[in-house]
């Protein structure tokens, strides 16, 4: 009996132990879910790549893997260490990535510096090679327009003079068949004249455009700025429409006024001049009734007097 109840007592402690192993496996299982749906809402809310390294993400793994460590006792001390390691790996590797940004920025910007101190090498070489040829071209330039005013000189010489006469009787002689004084009157002398007015005269009118443009462009206005000054000059002009037509039914009223003003003015005058004239009668009225009742007091007072007064003698 004694080793019955030993059994007994055995298998109920075993199965009491393996239901509150499995109670604890569908904590933790339910656990896991609400952190796994804690973590895919976290994800959807940042909106994080799902290919590719993100930061965000990242960031996120790391906090829900110290929820874990912190929950999770019997495995924290090992996780906290995988994840001492992770992070010294992931340090390592973004402080290597900036570094490797930082040297790419820096060699990409001196070999930029380089190519521009090429190039302007280069441009300064091929101006000079520009200035010398131009100075080339104007030396040749020079010397042909030198040859051409002798040639023309030598031909109009060897022209006939009786040629040269025939011509100058008809009136039509050539202007390539005249004896010219070269850097007077031969035809490239007179031809570097007109190109010299020309380019005066193109030279006054590339600053008359230039200054009839800075010009326009000082008067110039934006068409929104045009289109807002045009409606506030529109809303200016109803506002003054509208206090017009206020002022003139103003003075409508004010003469109205002023009508009826004058009309009791003129009533205010006669009741004035009624007034005053009731006020003489009244007066005289008052000044008679004053001396009559005087007579009767004093004829009260002195019955022994005559009535009439003694006649004087002559």
């Amino acid at each position: 009996r004694e080793r019955y109840e030993t059994m007994k007592g055995v298998d109920e402690k075993i199965v009491e132990r393996d239901w509150r192993w499995r109670e604890g496996n569908l904590r933790k299982g339910d656990r896991v879910a609400v952190l796994y749906g804690v973590l895919q809402k976290e994800l959807e809310r940042l909106d994080c790549p799902t290919s590719g390294p993100d930061l965000r993400r990242l960031q996120l793994f790391s906090a829900m893997f110290e929820t874990i460590i912190a929950e999770f006792k019997n495995l924290g001390p090992v996780l906290a260490e995988i994840k001492a390691e992770y992070d010294k790996t992931i340090h390592a590797y973004a402080h290597s990535t900036s570094d490797l940004r930082f040297l790419r920025t820096k060699v990409a910007k001196l070999v930029a510096q380089n190519e521009n101190r090429m190039l302007v090498k280069y441009e300064k070489r091929r101006a000079n090679e520009l200035e010398k040829r131009l100075e080339e071209v104007r030396g040749d330039n020079d010397r042909l327009r030198t040859d051409l005013r002798k040639k023309l000189a030598v031909y109009a010489g060897y022209l006939p003079h009786s040629l040269l006469e025939e011509e100058k009787m008809k009136g039509e002689v050539p202007v390539i068949t005249q004896p010219f004084d070269i850097g007077t009157n031969d035809p490239i002398t007179l031809y570097e004249r007109k190109i010299a007015s020309l380019s005066e005269q193109l030279t006054d009118a590339t600053n008359d455009a230039a200054s009839t443009k800075e010009e326009m462009r000082k008067e110039f206005v934006r068409k929104d700025v045009m289109e807002r000054v045009e409606g506030a000059l529109k809303v200016a002009e109803s506002q003054i429409t509208s206090l017009k037509q206020t002022n003139a039914a103003l003075e409508s009223d004010l003469k109205q006024t002023q009508t009826e003003l004058g009309t009791v003015e003129k009533g205010l005058k006669d009741k004035e001049e009624q007034y005053r004239f009731l006020m003489k009668e009244y007066t005289e009225l008052s000044e008679a009734v004053a001396v009559s009742f005087d007579k009767k007091v004093l004829k009260k007072e002195d019955p022994a007097e005559p009535t009439n007064p003694p006649t004087p003698q002559p």
